[in-house]
């Protein structure tokens, strides 16, 4: 198979939106490969908001330190290849054809209904034993317990933030939530725990598995430092196992993942996609930028709380520009707009395309002398980016 028809199957598997929390098929397809994921230490990170930030942070101050560290993430923005990397270098495609076929022909034989996500999972893994990294860092999916990453057993264990978010899989209450993302406690392995992450579900698990339990005291100010904190101390704590020196520590918590509270000329490109994000993304405006006129252009998923995330940014936005995201669980524009026309605000415009509305908000807002800002999804930031850098 090329690498093209390999990204083609496993995007149309995206697009049947099946999201499967179960660790029966994860299971088989690393028993299939002999078990990659135990060839090496693993840092495990579960949450609902900052996780990518803080794996990028520990796998850059542990690359910077002289290890070779492997780091798994997602979604991506720009290219599939993202998802997977060492020292910050991607995967080849072909490294992904190489494994990917070997697994699309056991599932296809064994009839298995693995998904996206668990294939690309295993892809990691299992590149990152061929690769023979010192360690691996491991962003969870999506909740903790049954996500197709908690085949690992880590030296640490991560939990940044508890919001809502997935509340129809994980659960309604923080509680639920908090309780499905504890899914990643192992027994006896110390667990961080952020600050906005305190709740008796995770407690009690962390106490019945007898987990040392490191909590992350509160910050002020720009939400990345709360990420900074979170990966301090968990730093902190694998200077027992890896030669961490305190220059690397204080590089790699400088990391940063794209388009978090990233700004690119007058135009600020933000992945917030859930209320706890929108708010701290309006705290950052209005941190660094409290006198600049602001114009939004949203493009969100359906499965979202979108109609409470754009009365947020209603409140502070002056014009509103709303994109379809490229997903299959995107939120149509006019389905927006209606949100914000029943909570009384009319100064927005339903795009055709994120390219030529991001032109448009572009021009709009330099008009205004106003800071763009684009955010609701990591599914519109590829397109955003590549029109934005385009010269005007």
């Amino acid at each position: 198979m090329s690498y093209q028809a390999i990204l083609d199957r496993l995007f149309r598997m995206s697009a049947s939106l099946e999201i499967r929390l179960n660790l029966e098929i994860p299971n088989l397809l690393a028993e299939h490969l002999d078990f990659p994921e135990r060839a090496y230490p693993t840092i495990h990170v579960a949450g609902t908001n900052g996780k990518g930030s803080t794996v990028t942070k520990i796998a850059k101050a542990l690359e910077l330190s002289g290890l070779k560290v492997g780091l798994y993430t997602s979604p991506h923005i720009a290219s599939y290849r993202e998802r997977i990397t060492i020292n910050g270098k991607e995967i080849t495609e072909k490294e992904i054809v190489k494994t990917m076929e070997g697994l699309f022909q056991f599932v296809d034989d064994n009839k298995i209904p693995a998904t996206f996500f668990e294939l690309t999972t295993l892809l990691a893994f299992d590149h990152f034993r061929a690769q023979k990294v010192d360690v691996a860092v491991i962003e969870t999916g999506l909740g903790g317990r049954l996500d197709a990453t908690n085949i690992v057993q880590p030296v640490l264990t991560v939990i940044t933030s508890i919001s809502r978010d997935h509340a129809d899989i994980l659960g309604q209450s923080l509680e639920e939530i908090g309780g499905e993302k504890a899914g990643i406690l192992k027994e006896g392995v110390p667990l961080v725990l952020g600050p906005r992450a305190l709740l008796s579900s995770i407690l009690q698990k962390a106490e019945a598995k007898k987990c040392p339990v490191i909590r992350v005291p509160k910050t002020m100010g720009f939400y990345d430092e709360e990420n900074c904190a979170i990966a301090r101390t968990a730093l902190e704590y694998l200077t027992a196992y890896f030669p961490l020196t305190p220059h690397a520590i204080e590089e790699g918590l400088c990391a940063r993942p794209p388009c978090r509270f990233e700004k690119r000329g007058e135009v600020i490109f933000d992945v917030a996609h859930n209320p706890d994000g929108f708010s701290r993304l309006i705290e950052a405006l209005q941190t660094f930028h409290p006198k600049r006129e602001i114009y939004a252009l949203v493009g969100m998923c359906k499965d979202k709380e979108y109609a409470r995330c754009l009365s947020m940014l209603s409140a502070y936005a002056k014009k509103i520009f709303l994109v379809r995201a490229s997903s299959a669980r995107a939120a149509e524009p006019e389905e927006m707009g209606k949100a914000l026309s029943s909570q009384g605000f009319d100064a927005f415009v339903c795009g055709k395309e994120i390219s030529s509305t991001v032109v448009q908000a572009a021009e709009e807002a330099k008009k205004h002398g106003a800071l763009l800002v684009i955010c609701g999804s990591f599914y519109i930031m590829r397109d955003a980016l590549l029109t934005a850098s385009q010269p005007s």
